[in-house]
């Protein structure tokens, strides 16, 4: 683990504090080679730290090579230089057999012969280097790869891992280690390859997180977990919190002691300080409009950093911006619009995605701008809408890592399933169904249908004739969530269409009237129907008090249906998230879904008179709950178990008021069930309302990693680059 040396002639394995052998003395004389031939190492730095930083990051350059240096001495620089040891030359001795070559051999701009003899160069070199590089090999080095050569390659998944739906992959600056996000008993870890290594390895003691990134050194982890930010060696220890943050929308390294962050679903990049400390932002942005800067990649040599801009969660391409912020500015500057998440090449090129399509230009990393035309250079790659985080990764040294396909969102048919399984269909209309809800008299439900970009949409589908209605379509930029009044006349939905407010606004529209929808109350945080009381006096919703923790409370309206307040009522406050509240048919309980990192998702029911008399239902998670009409059962399910199936707990209020709930039993498994975002019964209490998968569209498809190595020899033969460089 100790760094020893001079730092301008250390290898890269030997400036991380690597094992090293043989090959880093290769990697010395490359250097001691250059610095004979140009006059300078190419590594030279104003510190040791500048001279490591560019031994770990910065390309080899030979533009200053002597115009008559015999290209065998060329491609020996190549070889010795090469970051992957893997690919330098194993032995000394081939060295001097290239060498001794290279007196005959021809110059790349002139027929002159060289002007260093071969001879003296080896005597030279090899003096110097190896008193500048002095390094002990300790095992043989496994066999190289074809200096050069594109090696396409599938990562292989064991049989008890899979990608999750967002891997979002990562690779080492090196490209030598991959980690991302994996899937087994339903439960989401990290998973980290050595590529070297036939075996993929779950890191331990980190579920349920969100996107990783390396460190410059490869050796520890960044990665978002509920609302704070970690670091962890992924050789083992304990996680250590950086910040706090909410809904982090990516991170990268910027150095081993500082963090470029995006904290949140909107405003700009932070950078806070690896050890810890409070993110401070970069920029400043225009507050009025709805704008996300997310997915940070640094750029070599800390000559800024790359992001992607977008108008919030909900973007698609025609709101994506790919921006760059230089280090020696405040201000970040367009490079293209339409599309994002760009990766520098040590080849010279910035590759980025549009869609389902990768693309890759020449790009000077002293102007931060374009030299040559785009190219599609890869097709295929998995895509969803363009807010979404990134499913490919690229290191400097030219490693791909991706995955191909895209978002197939699930079509679904409304059904009824009975206690029997049996399947009933209630309307011939198949739509990418996000929530399913009928309403309190049976005759009509609304549904939130699921575009490709997220502004979903509201409808009431009438089940008497069959016919759906769109729900307050005018200037809808993305209605969901929507609830019934117990009267049938109004359906309350959230809303992205108040654009100005910068977050959704609780609204309500009138069923089958073409009068614009009205804001139900107006608030500076997020805000979600759940529930109307039978009385239509009360709205049970969800809001956000703080960075991370959700309550449950209530919005109260007289007898005219006016709003009685502009105050939330709070309800459940309990420190921790609340979610999903129903009230039960009589209105004195309501049931809800809790959520703790050290419990999971439980459902509980609670006194509305008292919220503080209440007991936990389910035995494991639940996700989704329904009353029975009757108000005498719960009914609930977990959606990431496959068959899904329908637990039933009974409910009987005690003399002295208290809760009395027996013990879940399964009643029926909804085994044409993929997915679940909500679970209703039919009026009679006799069967289930759900949507059934019509096929298998987007349900959970074995996906694995894929990988190019050496891409970046591919991208200068298909995006050369000015001058040949």
């Amino acid at each position: 683990g100790a760094i020893l040396g001079t730092a301008a002639y250390m290898s890269p394995e030997q400036a991380r504090g690597r094992r090293v052998d043989k090959r880093t003395d290769i990697w010395s004389f490359g250097v001691v080679l250059y610095e004979m031939l140009v006059g300078q190492s190419p590594f030279r730095g104003e510190t040791a730290s500048d001279s490591i930083g560019a031994v770990l990051h910065k390309g080899i350059d030979l533009k200053p090579l002597p115009l008559d240096t015999p290209m065998n001495i060329r491609r020996v620089l190549e070889r010795c230089l090469e970051r992957d040891r893997d690919l330098r030359f194993r032995d000394i001795g081939d060295v001097r057999l290239e060498l001794l070559r290279a007196e005959t051999s021809g110059a790349l701009g002139s027929n002159a012969p060289s002007r260093v003899g071969a001879g003296s160069l080896i005597a030279m070199a090899v003096l110097i280097a190896l008193l500048a590089g002095a390094a002990a090999w300790f095992a043989k080095p496994p066999a190289p790869v074809e200096p050069g050569k594109t090696v396409h390659a599938m990562v292989r998944m064991p049989d008890e891992l899979k990608p999750s739906h967002w891997p979002v992959p990562d690779l080492s600056d090196d490209g030598r280690r991959l980690v991302m996000r994996v899937e087994r008993d339903n439960e989401t870890m990290l998973a980290v390859r050595d590529l070297d290594d036939p075996e993929i390895r779950i890191i331990p003691g980190i579920q349920g997180t969100g996107q990783a990134t390396f460190s410059p050194n490869g050796e520890w982890l960044l990665y978002g977990h509920r609302s704070m930010l970690y670091k962890r060696l992924i050789a083992g220890g304990p996680s250590i919190k950086v910040c706090d943050t909410d809904n982090m929308r990516g991170s990268v390294w910027e150095s081993d002691d500082s963090v470029i962050l995006s904290p949140g679903r909107t405003g700009p990049l932070h950078r806070v300080s690896a050890k810890g400390g409070v993110p401070e932002p970069l920029y400043e942005i225009d507050g009025s409009v709805t704008q996300s800067d997310r997915h940070p990649s640094m750029l070599p040599d800390g000559r800024g950093v790359l992001f992607h801009r977008c108008a919030g969660d909900s973007a698609d391409w025609d709101e994506s911006w790919l921006m760059v912020l230089p280090s020696e500015g405040r201000a970040p500057r367009e490079l293209l619009s339409g599309v994002s998440h760009g990766r520098y090449v040590g080849s010279g090129h910035l590759v980025y995605q549009r869609e389902n399509s990768l693309f890759a230009a020449g790009f000077d990393l002293e102007t931060l701008e374009f030299t040559t035309p785009e190219t599609v250079v890869l097709e295929g790659n998995f895509y969803t809408i363009a807010s979404a985080p990134p499913m490919f990764d690229l290191s400097v040294d030219g490693t791909l890592v991706y995955f191909e396909g895209s978002q197939s969102e699930e079509q679904l048919r409304i059904v009824e399933v009975d206690f029997e399984g049996v399947v009933t269909p209630l309307s011939s209309h198949v739509n990418t169904y996000e929530e399913i809800v009928p309403s309190d008299d049976g005759r009509y439900i609304a549904v939130e249908v699921n575009e490709r970009n997220y502004a979903d949409q509201v409808q009431v589908i009438e089940l008497a004739r069959d016919i759906v209605t769109p729900l307050a379509l005018e200037d809808a930029s993305g209605d969901y969530t929507p609830v019934w009044s117990p009267d049938g006349r109004w359906v309350a939905f959230t809303s992205d269409r108040d654009e100005a407010s910068g977050t959704r606004q609780l609204y309500r529209a009138r069923v089958g009237s073409a009068a614009p929808a009205e804001m139900v109350i107006r608030t500076d945080g997020w805000l979600q129907a759940s529930d109307w009381s039978s009385d239509g006096k009360s709205l049970l919703v969800e809001y956000i008090v703080d960075n991370f923790t959700r309550n449950i409370g209530l919005i109260r309206f007289d007898d005219s249906g006016a709003l009685v307040s502009e105050d939330i009522e709070p309800l459940i406050t309990w420190a921790s998230v609340e979610r999903r509240p129903r009230f039960s048919p009589d209105g004195r309980w309501v049931m809800f879904h809790s959520w703790s990192e050290q419990t999971g998702i439980r459902l509980y029911v609670a006194s509305m008179a008292d919220p503080s008399v209440s007991v936990q239902v389910s035995v494991g998670e639940a996700n989704h709950a329904a009353w029975s009409p009757d108000g005498r059962t719960m009914y609930y399910t977990y959606d990431e178990d496959l068959p899904m199936t329908v637990y039933a707990a009974d409910f009987t209020p005690s003399a002295s008021g208290e809760p009395m709930v027996s013990s879940p039993r399964p009643v029926v498994d909804l085994v044409t069930v993929n997915n679940l975002s909500s679970l209703y019964m039919n009026t009679d209490g006799t069967a289930f309302i759900v949507g059934e998968s019509v096929d298998q569209a987007g349900v959970r498809d074995e996906r694995a990693p894929l990988l190019i190595l050496n891409w970046s020899t591919w991208l200068e033969q298909k995006v050369p680059l000015p001058g040949g460089g």
